[in-house]
């Protein structure tokens, strides 16, 4: 349970935020394309310029933070000081925050966190609240329960979303408590904890370590598989690594060879023999794939 704090403790808020000034790729460790603009923490749009070690199923949408989507203008300031502290855990302020999340998280993860927190303080701009230290259980919980319908499709009934993805909306929530020693622009109240600081998994009842989703392979295809799988580790392999050590061989001696082009590649003898590989269930004849038979040799 996330520890919640007392209604006695004091929670100052800075009048200037700890990252003021700051480049925030450089500080977060992003190395970016030569060339690439900086992004400083006072902008409203950080746009990350596809970090050099961002993983490749990154999209470029997500590396475009939009600060002004958020209507409260104290509020972009606080989801700036959470996303930042996300991804820099061991700054100096961040480690002041007592319950502040410890691991690096990635730009992805820290987009959807935007999101999140994007429609949440949007949703209580639209109840008129403009300050986070109005916000109550009340609040928290009719927010949940309308995040927690999928929208509207013309001619289709509205269904419950999972467990799982509403877990996401209460973490998000749950992060200005996290970061409430950090952050110079609003917060909730002193002694206000979302839920009493239960762990979202809790909050949404859900279930950690189940079944595995994905149903397992059939036999019918998985035996031949796993045969074919062993056969080229077990039989073509080794010949493979042989002739990898050849070639690269004559390249340590120093040897001119030829251009890669397709007039001087050498011509390969394949020695190819049909090999059985078991029985597929249900089947009335063996598979049969044709392997090499003996060791590939330049002709």
């Amino acid at each position: 349970m996330m520890p919640r704090p007392s209604a006695s403790a004091a929670l100052p808020r800075r009048r200037v935020s700890a990252f003021t000034g700051l480049d925030v790729c450089e500080t977060a460790g992003l190395r970016l394309a030569p060339g690439a603009a900086r992004v400083l923490f006072e902008q409203d749009r950080w746009v990350l310029s596809a970090p050099i070690d961002a993983h490749r199923m990154v999209l470029d949408r997500e590396l475009t933070w939009e600060f002004t989507d958020i209507l409260n203008p104290r509020w972009r300031t606080v989801t700036k000081e959470i996303l930042l502290a996300l991804l820099v855990p061991q700054h100096g302020a961040v480690l002041e925050c007592a319950h502040a999340i410890r691991s690096v998280r990635s730009p992805r993860t820290c987009f959807r966190f935007l999101q999140q927190l994007t429609d949440w303080f949007n949703w209580l701009t639209s109840q008129a609240v403009t300050r986070l230290g109005d916000v109550t259980q009340h609040l928290c919980e009719r927010y949940l329960e309308e995040r927690h319908w999928s929208m509207p499709v013309p001619g289709e009934p509205r269904r419950r979303l999972e467990p799982k993805t509403m877990a996401e909306v209460v973490r998000a929530m749950q992060l200005p408590l996290l970061y409430g020693e950090l952050l110079s622009g609003d917060g909730y109240a002193e002694g206000f904890a979302p839920w009493d600081g239960k762990p979202a998994s809790t909050v949404m009842g859900l279930k950690l370590g189940g079944p595995n989703r994905v149903p397992p392979v059939p036999d019918l295809v998985l035996q031949p598989l796993l045969a074919t799988c062993l056969y080229l580790v077990n039989v073509v392999g080794p010949h493979v690594a042989d002739l990898l050590g050849e070639v690269r061989a004559e390249a340590d001696s120093g040897q001119a060879l030829p251009r890669v082009t397709k007039e001087h590649v050498p011509a390969v003898r394949h020695v190819l023999t049909p090999t059985e590989l078991p029985p597929r269930s249900g089947a009335d004849s063996a598979s049969v794939i044709w392997t090499r038979g003996s060791r590939l040799s330049p002709t």
